[in-house]
């Protein structure tokens, strides 16, 4: 969960961000993009992994 967490926690902070009125060009907003980019990367891994699936590595091979 810890994963999953840490990326919802990302997208709160964008969305103040926009909220406040931070345009998508500005440097800190770019950052906070990366971050929650990067922890929804590390989400997905964790459940691929929780799940037991290696995906989307041999995507389009038949299983």
């Amino acid at each position: 969960m810890a994963p999953v967490n840490e990326a919802f926690w990302k997208v709160r902070a964008l969305r103040d961000l926009a909220a406040a009125g931070t345009a998508t060009d500005a440097p800190e907003f770019r950052a906070h993009v990366r971050d929650h980019l990067a922890a929804a990367g590390a989400a997905q891994a964790a459940m691929r992994e929780d799940l037991g699936t290696s995906w989307p590595q041999g995507a389009g091979r038949e299983p």
